[in-house]
């Protein structure tokens, strides 16, 4: 489940991160290309807006009463945009989850703000290497599921050394890794977890708690990573269809 009360009333500053696919991205104008995460796209920021005042005048989680985060997230304000289905390498969200290429979906994730992904000069291997050892980053490693968001050009790159999502993912969770000592060293844990036959831990449990969009401006070495927001593992990711409102229209007669 989303797990919205601890998501929204943690110290941790979690943020409803949206992607939006199906036909519904083109009827109400949401922005894939540049910029994705804002500024300057009226849907993308009034969904995530309107999300996050439900969720303060609903829910009550107004900051210093039920929010309780300790540095809050620029997510907050709106973490809403589509995948660029047409300029993937790969099948897009919804299609991977078992929906028909139709079907418009929402998928949320409670999360921290997106980490970058710089390689300017890499092909997909390199590019995964980086994907990975982003992933692996001392500060946000943790059980929980997340997602990477390729941007094209990254994306034509990885493509073509990894033909399907399934190889990409479990090439991620393998070496998405870090000694179990430094994190309990390190303070990052407080007690020790299952580690590999190495004595390495892996972030998430499993390659499907990975997640792969693609989204973005067309040209620069930049993608994102964004995890889950808890230490452990405190929500998972949540998909629902959504009827457009040419569909609403034809279901009304």
């Amino acid at each position: 489940a989303y797990n919205i009360h601890s998501s929204a009333t943690s110290t941790g500053g979690a943020a409803p991160f949206m992607v939006v696919n199906g036909p519904v991205r083109h009827e109400i104008g949401l922005n894939m290309q540049g910029n994705i995460y804002g500024p300057g796209n009226r849907a993308n920021a009034t969904i995530g807006r309107a999300l996050r005042l439900i969720i303060i005048n609903c829910l009550g989680s107004k900051p210093g009463l039920l929010d309780r985060s300790t540095q809050g997230n620029p997510g907050k304000y709106s973490f809403t945009f589509a995948e660029w289905e047409e300029t993937s390498p790969w099948e897009p969200l919804n299609v991977e989850l078992g929906y028909s290429a139709g079907t418009s979906t929402v998928t949320l994730l409670a999360a921290e703000g997106p980490h970058n992904i710089q390689n300017h000069y890499g092909k997909g291997g390199g590019i995964a290497e980086t994907a990975a050892a982003t992933m692996a980053g001392l500060g946000s490693m943790s059980e929980g599921q997340s997602f990477f968001v390729f941007a094209p050009e990254h994306a034509h790159l990885l493509g073509e050394e990894f033909p399907t999502k399934k190889e990409l993912k479990d090439y991620l969770f393998e070496n998405a890794t870090l000694p179990l000592s430094r994190l309990l060293r390190s303070g990052k844990l407080d007690k020790p977890i299952d580690a590999d036959d190495n004595g390495n831990v892996r972030h998430a449990l499993k390659p499907g708690d990975i997640y792969i969009v693609v989204a973005g401006g067309e040209a620069g070495g930049h993608s994102s990573w964004v995890p889950s927001w808890s230490r452990r593992r405190n929500g998972e990711v949540v998909t629902r269809p959504v009827l457009s409102a040419a569909e609403r229209r034809k279901s009304r007669g």
